[in-house]
Protein backbone atom coordinates (compact mmCIF):
# COMPACT_ATOMS: atom_id res chain seq x y z
CA UNK A 1 0.00 0.00 0.00
CA UNK A 2 1.36 3.60 -1.34
CA UNK A 3 1.38 6.41 1.25
CA UNK A 4 0.43 9.35 0.42
CA UNK A 5 2.90 11.79 -1.00
CA UNK A 6 1.44 14.57 1.06
CA UNK A 7 2.38 11.72 4.46
CA UNK A 8 6.09 11.21 2.80
CA UNK A 9 6.82 15.02 2.72
CA UNK A 10 5.12 15.82 6.65
CA UNK A 11 7.27 12.54 8.10
CA UNK A 12 10.45 14.22 5.96
CA UNK A 13 9.89 17.39 7.99
CA UNK A 14 9.34 15.96 11.00
CA UNK A 15 12.51 13.87 10.47
CA UNK A 16 14.33 17.22 9.79
CA UNK A 17 12.82 18.94 12.72
CA UNK A 18 14.18 16.75 14.76
CA UNK A 19 17.52 16.36 13.26
CA UNK A 20 17.76 20.34 13.77
CA UNK A 21 16.96 19.76 17.69
CA UNK A 22 19.21 17.10 17.86
CA UNK A 23 22.14 19.04 16.87
CA UNK A 24 20.76 22.20 18.77
CA UNK A 25 21.12 19.94 21.79
CA UNK A 26 24.31 18.50 20.68
CA UNK A 27 25.59 22.14 20.18
CA UNK A 28 24.24 23.00 24.02
CA UNK A 29 26.43 20.24 25.55
CA UNK A 30 29.20 21.12 24.18
CA UNK A 31 28.52 24.37 25.00
CA UNK A 32 28.35 23.45 28.50
CA UNK A 33 31.10 20.63 28.59
CA UNK A 34 33.84 23.37 27.60
CA UNK A 35 31.85 26.21 30.43
CA UNK A 36 32.55 23.51 32.71
CA UNK A 37 36.15 22.52 31.32
CA UNK A 38 36.87 26.74 31.47
CA UNK A 39 35.56 26.72 35.33
CA UNK A 40 37.51 23.86 36.35
CA UNK A 41 40.98 25.87 34.50
CA UNK A 42 40.28 28.65 36.18
CA UNK A 43 39.92 26.94 39.56
CA UNK A 44 43.26 24.81 39.18
CA UNK A 45 44.87 28.05 38.79
CA UNK A 46 44.09 29.03 42.57
CA UNK A 47 45.78 25.65 43.49
CA UNK A 48 49.42 25.22 44.13
CA UNK A 49 49.06 21.78 41.30
CA UNK A 50 47.15 20.76 38.42
CA UNK A 51 43.78 18.54 37.49
CA UNK A 52 44.24 15.64 35.31
CA UNK A 53 41.98 13.00 33.16
CA UNK A 54 42.83 9.27 32.16
CA UNK A 55 40.54 7.04 29.61
CA UNK A 56 39.73 3.85 30.01
CA UNK A 57 43.01 2.69 28.74
CA UNK A 58 44.79 4.67 31.71
CA UNK A 59 46.35 7.02 29.48
CA UNK A 60 46.31 10.86 29.99
CA UNK A 61 43.76 12.96 28.01
CA UNK A 62 43.37 16.39 30.27
CA UNK A 63 45.98 18.43 32.22
CA UNK A 64 44.65 21.46 33.40
CA UNK A 65 46.95 24.75 32.06
CA UNK A 66 48.27 25.16 35.68
CA UNK A 67 50.51 21.91 35.16
CA UNK A 68 52.72 24.92 32.59
CA UNK A 69 52.47 27.04 35.23
CA UNK A 70 54.21 24.64 38.19
CA UNK A 71 56.36 22.13 36.01
CA UNK A 72 57.12 24.31 32.82
CA UNK A 73 55.68 21.37 30.84
CA UNK A 74 52.48 22.05 28.48
CA UNK A 75 49.36 20.01 29.50
CA UNK A 76 49.74 18.40 25.54
CA UNK A 77 53.06 16.70 26.32
CA UNK A 78 51.55 14.53 28.81
CA UNK A 79 48.43 13.59 26.08
CA UNK A 80 48.35 9.73 25.67
CA UNK A 81 50.48 8.45 27.88
CA UNK A 82 50.22 6.61 30.71
CA UNK A 83 52.00 6.72 34.44
CA UNK A 84 53.87 4.02 33.50
CA UNK A 85 55.08 5.47 30.47
CA UNK A 86 56.30 9.05 32.12
CA UNK A 87 56.93 7.84 35.64
CA UNK A 88 60.50 6.12 36.79
CA UNK A 89 59.56 3.19 38.56
CA UNK A 90 62.85 2.99 40.08
CA UNK A 91 62.72 5.66 41.90
CA UNK A 92 60.21 4.10 44.09
CA UNK A 93 60.46 0.52 45.85
CA UNK A 94 59.09 -2.03 43.42
CA UNK A 95 56.16 -3.29 45.85
CA UNK A 96 55.07 0.71 46.11
CA UNK A 97 54.92 0.91 42.04
CA UNK A 98 53.60 -2.63 41.57
CA UNK A 99 50.86 -1.98 44.18
CA UNK A 100 50.19 1.57 42.69
CA UNK A 101 49.14 -0.14 39.25
CA UNK A 102 47.19 -2.92 40.63
CA UNK A 103 45.48 0.00 42.48
CA UNK A 104 44.60 1.17 38.92
CA UNK A 105 43.98 -2.46 37.12
CA UNK A 106 41.39 -3.09 40.32
CA UNK A 107 39.67 0.87 39.67
CA UNK A 108 40.24 1.66 42.88
CA UNK A 109 40.81 5.42 44.05
CA UNK A 110 44.11 6.20 45.46
CA UNK A 111 45.95 8.85 47.67
CA UNK A 112 49.21 10.64 48.31
CA UNK A 113 50.97 8.52 45.63
CA UNK A 114 54.89 10.14 45.36
CA UNK A 115 56.45 8.82 41.87
CA UNK A 116 59.14 10.49 39.83
CA UNK A 117 58.37 11.79 36.54
CA UNK A 118 60.72 11.82 33.26
CA UNK A 119 59.64 14.98 31.43
CA UNK A 120 61.12 17.73 29.02
CA UNK A 121 61.72 19.86 32.28
CA UNK A 122 64.12 16.85 33.61
CA UNK A 123 63.07 14.41 36.72
CA UNK A 124 60.59 15.90 39.08
CA UNK A 125 58.83 14.09 42.19
CA UNK A 126 54.77 14.30 42.00
CA UNK A 127 52.17 13.54 44.69
CA UNK A 128 48.87 12.64 42.55
CA UNK A 129 45.47 11.30 44.21
CA UNK A 130 42.51 10.39 42.14
CA UNK A 131 39.43 8.65 41.85
CA UNK A 132 38.21 6.21 39.49
CA UNK A 133 35.06 7.61 36.94
CA UNK A 134 32.10 5.44 35.60
CA UNK A 135 29.46 6.32 33.35
CA UNK A 136 25.37 5.59 34.36
CA UNK A 137 26.12 1.84 33.58
CA UNK A 138 28.49 1.16 35.78
CA UNK A 139 31.22 1.06 32.78
CA UNK A 140 34.57 2.29 33.70
CA UNK A 141 35.53 5.56 31.62
CA UNK A 142 39.16 6.62 33.79
CA UNK A 143 39.95 8.30 36.24
CA UNK A 144 40.15 12.21 37.35
CA UNK A 145 42.86 13.43 39.74
CA UNK A 146 44.72 16.07 41.28
CA UNK A 147 48.55 16.30 40.99
CA UNK A 148 51.49 18.32 42.91
CA UNK A 149 55.32 18.68 42.49
CA UNK A 150 56.85 17.64 45.72
CA UNK A 151 60.04 17.77 43.85
CA UNK A 152 61.61 20.33 47.15
CA UNK A 153 60.27 18.02 49.77
CA UNK A 154 61.97 15.22 48.54
CA UNK A 155 65.25 16.99 48.29
CA UNK A 156 65.31 18.34 51.55
CA UNK A 157 64.08 14.92 53.05
CA UNK A 158 66.97 13.37 51.07
CA UNK A 159 69.29 16.25 52.73
CA UNK A 160 68.05 15.55 55.97
CA UNK A 161 68.29 11.69 55.48
CA UNK A 162 71.95 12.38 54.22
CA UNK A 163 72.86 14.70 57.31
CA UNK A 164 71.28 12.26 59.45
CA UNK A 165 73.50 9.42 58.20
CA UNK A 166 76.35 11.55 57.94
CA UNK A 167 75.94 12.14 62.04
CA UNK A 168 75.21 8.80 62.96
CA UNK A 169 78.28 7.53 61.41
CA UNK A 170 80.73 9.91 63.05
CA UNK A 171 83.55 8.47 65.21
CA UNK A 172 83.15 10.90 67.79
CA UNK A 173 80.02 11.86 70.05
CA UNK A 174 77.36 14.15 68.09
CA UNK A 175 74.96 16.11 70.62
CA UNK A 176 72.59 18.80 69.46
CA UNK A 177 70.52 20.93 72.00
CA UNK A 178 68.04 23.28 71.50
CA UNK A 179 67.57 26.63 72.71
CA UNK A 180 65.27 25.34 75.78
CA UNK A 181 68.14 22.73 76.64
CA UNK A 182 66.12 19.74 74.65
CA UNK A 183 68.23 17.35 72.70
CA UNK A 184 67.31 17.29 69.56
CA UNK A 185 70.13 14.87 68.03
CA UNK A 186 72.29 13.03 69.09
CA UNK A 187 74.19 9.90 67.22
CA UNK A 188 74.67 6.39 68.82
Amino acid sequence: MARPAGREAVLEAEVARLQARVAELEAERAHDAERRREELDAYAATTPGWFWEMDADLRFTYFSPSVERVTGVKPEWHYGRTRAEIGIPQAVSRETWRAHLEALERREAFRGFVFQRAGPDGVRWLKTSGDPAFDVQGRFLGYRGTALDVTAEMSARQNVDRLLSAVENLNDIFVLWGPDDRLILCNA
